[in-house]
């Protein structure tokens, strides 16, 4: 057998890659661009696996060529990341840089950001090498199917369709196959990893065998209507599949439908006006150094305009992101894969020796003996406002109890650290104590029955962050509810789960040093910093909460909910500091002394305690 140009193969990579880039510009029309990379995938597959049926395949061959396809453009990328990385990136940022360039020498990068990272999160535009989870996940399929054509060459097409049928298994009935790490839930289901993906490589390989059957070939060759239904499915999803944060689920089978349609649809004898148009082939051609350069063009835009681009800025980093990804696919791409640039001996013996300095680079950046040249910006700024204590968690101050024989209606929070926070907060403010006398138990001492304050209350707040399924679980709310209802008959409300910010370190200290601000220009620059707070929070709260607001209702129980006092979702900002730049916040998300007298305040301006 041999291999057949197929133009349209192309203008599908284009298809892929446009909408990925416009998914990271944060382009509105394209809110579900992230598809591109199922696209990318099921491409992937069918050429893969295609070099299987070559009459002269060899091992050897096959990985030259997939090295020579993937690593010249790969490593230059990450050591100009590096370079630029140690100028823009924060000191926390670059630290975690070269962990980032350790995973990619390994190809486990992907493995890395599903430990680290949702892809979900704002924190991934202070990751520019998080687009490489995906070459990861490319070269562990081919380490794969290598194996599998190995040792099954006989029964290669049963044995990937029988790993088609079990990933596809996997992804319909076990996407709750969940453990945890340190406290933290992961899918095995992951966006990140293989176990998510298999099927949709696996796919592209099917259609490979089903074209390697000339009668299957043939029956695809008459007109063009399969390429404009699998075209029109991929834009269906572009709409249909928008961000889900258990993403890939059920509705990944639709861009892969379509992608796999117009793979299918093998048509030398018509030429379609879009999938053989000069101008998306071009783009097809050039898209893997599209692909490489864009990502970590767009994180430095986002750090140098505090993470919100006007149109304009976008279109110039689109502009840089074409220019500087033609010049790697003319310079870099096509001399060392299509031309063979450097013999094989030599070849490998430059990419080993740029792999060992990109890896002892890595490890010096990622043990912070080599730190980005911001931190002395760290040391500056931390001197400069010697009042915000950064990286010092505050004296927490004991809570009063308050509990008397007074009329006061009397409200339990049951919580965690952020149900002390909200406690702290209540009786801070001296209005709502006129009113209220609030105290705090355990969210763990009211679950166990052993805290007695539950009695002689008049409402129960439960007020946790939903950890996992093994501590301050959904379900313990539920528990919770069942006893103060039936055991105490008390009023039972649920509280949401505080705001998180996505922080290493201290997100206001972050945005002092990024934009090197002085203690003069602070009050000038509060509301960019609650801004930026907005822009840094955690996208899967909102979603705990969505699912703390159903069960509310499941249960017919009031839900308070602190983002109504901490954020503002219609002007896209949190209070990160006051009016007078005090702080509120000294880590993630728990209130310093003056941000829970501060908050205080808002929940009583806001009559946020609505219990009735």
């Amino acid at each position: 057998m041999r291999i057949v140009y197929r133009p349209e193969i192309d203008s599908l990579r284009a298809i892929a890659v446009l909408t990925v880039i416009f998914y990271h510009a944060e382009i509105n029309f394209f809110k579900g661009g992230f598809i591109g990379v199922d696209i990318f995938i099921v491409i992937s597959g069918y050429v893969i696996t295609k070099l299987f049926f070559l009459n002269n395949y060899s091992l050897s061959n096959f990985i030259e060529k997939r090295i020579r396809r993937l690593f010249p453009g790969l490593l230059l990328m990450i050591l100009t990341t590096t370079l630029f990385s140690y100028f823009f990136l924060l000191p926390i940022h670059f630290m975690n840089l070269g962990q980032s360039m350790i995973a990619n020498i390994f190809s486990i990068s992907n493995f890395l950001f599903f430990y680290q990272t949702n892809y979900w999160d704002s924190a991934v535009l202070t990751k520019p090498l998080l687009h490489t989870w995906s070459i990861s996940l490319e070269i562990q399929f081919y380490i794969f199917i290598s194996i599998i054509f190995a040792l099954f060459r006989n029964y290669f097409f049963k044995i990937i369709f029988l790993f088609f049928i079990i990933s596809i298994f996997l992804i319909l009935f076990f996407d709750n196959i969940v453990f945890e790490i340190n406290f933290r839930e992961f899918n095995l289901n992951n966006y990140f990893l293989i176990f998510a993906r298999l099927w949709e490589f696996l796919l592209g390989s099917i259609i490979a065998f089903v074209l390697n059957i000339n009668k299957f070939e043939n029956y695809f060759k008459k007109s063009n209507f399969f390429h404009n239904f699998g075209l029109l499915v991929i834009l269906i999803s572009l709409f249909i599949v928008q961000t889900p944060i258990n993403y890939p689920n059920l509705s990944t089978f639709i861009p892969v439908l379509g992608s796999a349609i117009i793979i299918l649809s093998y048509n030398n004898q018509n030429s379609h006006f879009l999938l053989n148009s000069p101008l998306l082939i071009h783009i097809g051609k050039i898209s893997y150094s599209l692909y490489l350069w864009h990502f970590p063009i767009f994180v430095f835009f986002f750090y140098c305009f505090d993470f919100n681009l006007s149109l304009l800025n976008k279109i110039y980093a689109l502009l840089i992101t074409y220019f500087i990804s033609l010049i790697s696919y003319k310079f870099v791409e096509l001399p060392f894969y299509k031309k063979k640039f450097l013999p094989k001996k030599y070849f490998f013996l430059l990419i080993t020796l740029v792999f060992v300095f990109i890896l002892i680079l890595g490890v010096l950046i990622s043990s912070q003996f080599l730190k980005s040249k911001l931190n002395l910006n760290y040391l500056k700024i931390k001197n400069d406002f010697p009042n915000y204590n950064f990286f010092q968690i505050p004296q927490r101050i004991a809570l009063d109890n308050q509990f008397t024989s007074s009329d006061k209606i009397k409200i339990l929070v049951c919580g965690d650290s952020h149900g002390y926070d909200l406690v702290y907060a209540l009786q801070s403010n001296p209005e709502i104590k006129k009113k209220y006398e609030i105290e705090l138990s355990s969210f763990r001492s009211c679950l166990n029955e052993t805290s007695l304050k539950i009695k002689k209350s008049d409402y129960v707040l439960s007020s946790i962050q939903i950890e996992g399924r093994r501590y301050n679980k959904y379900e313990d709310i539920e528990k919770l509810y069942k006893i103060v209802k039936t055991k105490y008959n008390k009023k039972f409300i649920i509280v949401s789960a505080a705001p998180e910010f996505q922080t290493d370190s201290d997100l206001l200290l972050n945005y002092l040093v990024q934009n090197n601000i002085s203690k003069e220009d602070l009050i000038n620059n509060i509301a960019s910093i609650n801004r930026y707070f907005y822009n840094n929070l955690k996208f899967n709260i909102k979603s705990v909460n969505k699912k703390l607001f159903r069960i509310s209702k499941d249960l017919n129980v009031i839900f308070l909910n602190k983002f109504d006092y901490i954020c503002n979702e219609e002007d896209k900002f949190c209070y990160g500091v006051d009016q007078k730049g005090k702080k509120l916040f000294f880590d993630y998300s728990h209130y310093t002394n003056d941000g829970a007298i501060f908050f205080g305040k808002k929940i009583y301006e806001t009559e946020w305690l609505k219990l009735n």
